[in-house]
């Protein structure tokens, strides 16, 4: 027997950063979407699924946040196909016509998911963290193209610097902003990641401890950074940006082994640096983060079409029925790009 309804927040503190209504709230801002956590009662256990919904011409769209997302809980049983229908049926009660989720692949939470809704989108790189010594011992248990890099950096009179929600100084994050912007204008990002500063500002009052920024810094000067998000057991490696006058001193490298270093100190266990560009994993990203991680976690996103007759009638009032985006919200938002 099944119990659905949508509640305000996940009934547990301890929880992954993404789950938490502090992050949700972030981006559901953003978007300009409501927030709400899809509830799950049955024998086995509680699961709780957030989202955020859109609204679509007197219908909506659910989809999880930016980040990773999915479903959480105290049981551990997938859902079978019969009462994942019931959940459909919940969500097509209140007109909704379709759902996309990010599934976290440090969680392996798509198995909740009926298997014929799932995709491989691509691999994310775990590094599993520990304490040393100092960072010279950490030095020497990485590969030779990252002690290199490293030594370089320092050799170049490279340092990093770790911001706490109450050290941080606005200045730094808005040279952090800046930093980001030309980031993003250099790799020609889509419209969506052209975040205003007032967002960045927003995930530190509003995450408070949960939300960290690593600098780095030549002649006082910063050239580079990182937000990284963590919770009791994770850290994740969130937004990162580097100015690209300063790529050859290899910033990034010494930045993300200092911050390995300074976790595994703290008793975290796990830090998950994401993906890379591609689901072949052939890009430079991928192979970037590759190079410090321990294991490779599969992502899957989830793609329901949950009012099937209306989700295609929309589809083709939008005129996005040849878009290979699932989202109808995201499919015209790169109509209108495409256009400009």
């Amino acid at each position: 027997m099944l119990e659905i309804e949508f509640c305000k927040e996940i009934e547990n503190e301890d929880v992954p950063v993404y789950f938490r209504n502090e992050y949700q709230s972030i981006f559901a801002n953003y978007d300009k979407a409501l927030f709400r956590v899809l509830k799950v009662r049955r024998e086995s256990g509680d699961l709780y699924l957030p989202i955020l919904i859109r609204p679509l011409n007197g219908f909506f769209e659910a989809y999880s946040a930016y980040g990773y997302g999915g479903i959480i809980g105290t049981s551990q049983i997938p859902f079978s196909d019969e009462d994942f229908q019931k959940i459909n049926d919940f969500l097509k009660e209140q007109k909704v016509v379709s759902l996309f989720l990010r599934n976290s692949p440090f969680l392996g939470n798509e198995r909740f998911i009926p298997e014929k809704y799932n995709f491989l989108n691509r691999i994310t790189y775990i590094v599993n963290l520990r304490k040393y010594n100092s960072f010279d011992e950490l030095k020497s248990c990485v590969g030779q193209n990252i002690r290199w890099a490293v030594n370089y950096a320092q050799r170049n009179s490279l340092t990093v610097e770790k911001r706490c929600y109450y050290e941080i100084k606005e200045e730094e994050i808005i040279r952090f902003y800046d930093i980001y912007l030309e980031t993003m204008q250099f790799r020609n990002a889509p419209e969506y990641y052209y975040f205003s500063k007032d967002f960045f500002l927003k995930h530190f009052e509003d995450l408070k401890d949960m939300c960290e920024l690593y600098l780095v810094k030549k002649d006082e000067e910063i050239i580079a950074g990182s937000i990284f998000l963590n919770d009791s057991k994770f850290v994740h490696y969130h937004f990162s940006a580097a100015d690209v006058r300063y790529y050859k001193f290899q910033p990034m490298d010494l930045m993300i082994l200092k911050a390995i270093f300074d976790y595994g100190n703290e008793g975290k266990k796990i830090m998950h640096l994401g993906g890379g560009l591609s689901s072949n994993a052939s890009d430079g990203l991928s192979k970037f983060k590759k190079k410090f991680a321990d294991e490779e976690r599969k992502f899957y996103i989830s793609k329901v079409v949950v009012d099937e007759e209306n989700y295609y009638r929309l589809k083709k009032a939008y005129g996005v029925e040849e878009s290979n985006m699932f989202l109808i919200g995201d499919a015209l938002k790169a109509k209108k790009e495409s256009l400009r």
